[in-house]
């Protein structure tokens, strides 16, 4: 932050190890070397994540299902977020949280079933519920 004499820079750079130029608040131009490279885009995107996060933060009312949709996309904390600790594929389904990596494709097949089978369980108990009301109006009308 100002206050703190930090700023943070987000930039592409043209090419690997190409350092940038600054100049801030009409100083001097420095040259600042290329120190953090991102694999696939992620340290950039959770970079971005973050500063957005800060932004959307000055209307917290406003902007809390943005926030929490962000802050659950990139995994970040944020003040209606928590961190959780999820090990196995099991701990993703049962929180019903969508994995980076490796686990992803494994847990959309089975989080697929267990939306289907919720939904036919669902049908099922509608179904139940409709008989024994049409039960109920049969014995009624007699």
């Amino acid at each position: 932050s100002e206050a703190q004499g930090w700023l943070w820079l987000h930039a592409r750079l043209a090419a690997d190890g190409v350092p940038m130029r600054v100049r801030v608040g009409g100083g001097e131009w420095q040259a600042l070397p290329a120190t953090q490279k991102s694999k696939d885009g992620e340290l950039l995107a959770g970079l971005w994540a973050q500063a957005r996060l800060q932004q959307l933060a000055a209307d917290r009312r406003g902007n809390r299902e943005a926030m929490q949709r962000l802050s659950q996309q990139f995994g970040l904390v944020g003040p209606d977020t928590s961190l959780i600790v999820l090990e196995t594929l099991e701990d993703y389904l049962r929180y019903a949280i969508r994995p980076s990596g490796t686990l992803r494709a494994e847990y959309d097949a089975r989080f697929a079933v267990q939306v289907s089978d919720r939904a036919a369980a669902d049908r099922q108990r509608l179904d139940e519920v409709a008989a024994r009301w049409k039960e109920r109006q049969q014995w009624w009308n007699r």
